[in-house]
């Protein structure tokens, strides 16, 4: 029986992220190449570049998928709570993002300039895995707070999602960059992923 070329292509391309995952915690963005992937997979540089044109269509897969495991936590909250207060729906949520790290850590890698190299069928399949995310956030909102109106809700995703693309620059401190912000007595004092989601979320709920 021939083999489904779509699910081969599917389990290639996995295959190449899961490498790029393991690289990924150890390097840095800009260290990780198809040259570097090539030297840890199975696969030559050529068969990559069958699958993927270039390291930001790999990064945007990678990033496609932290946001459907975040979407499947956000659907596990909303099924598994019939109510919930301020304070535990805060909880949550920022549970739910620590367990994420990578997918805040994905949302500050110049991602803008990086989708722009993309083919257009990575950045759309990116997209429905966002809008994933957003509408389950959004079923949140709704079902746990059902005061506030449509109009509240939109508010507060647009408060939420730009904060929490941003969070992670403010956790993730280098030792110079923990100096420097000593050295200009900066008024911020170090913080976690959970503390930051926690009190924006409690924030955007008053």
């Amino acid at each position: 029986m021939a083999k489904n070329p779509d699910l081969l292509i599917e389990k290639r391309r996995d295959e190449i992220l899961e490498v790029f995952l393991t690289l990924y915690e150890k390097k840095s963005l800009g260290d990780i190449n198809i040259k570097t992937l090539a030297e840890e997979t199975r696969f030559t540089r050529a068969t990559i570049y069958n699958y993927f044109k270039n390291i930001d269509e790999i990064f945007i897969c990678a990033y496609q998928k932290e946001y459907l495991l975040w979407a499947e936590d956000l659907t596990q909250i909303l099924t598994k709570n019939e109510k919930l207060t301020q304070e535990e729906f805060a909880d949550k949520i920022a549970g739910s993002l620590v367990r994420r790290e990578r997918m805040l850590r994905f949302s500050v890698a110049d991602f803008h300039e990086r989708e722009a190299n993309c083919r257009r069928e990575f950045v759309f399949s990116h997209k429905l895995a966002f809008t994933q995310a957003i509408n389950r956030m959004h079923d949140c909102f709704a079902k746990f707070f059902p005061d506030k109106s449509e109009e509240d809700i939109t508010k507060m995703l647009y408060i939420f999602f730009p904060f929490m693309h941003g969070m992670y620059r403010y956790v993730d401190l280098s030792d110079v960059q923990i100096e420097a912000r000593q050295a200009a007595d900066m008024p911020l004092k170090e913080t976690s992923i959970y503390e930051l989601a926690y009190n924006m979320i409690v924030q955007i709920l008053k």
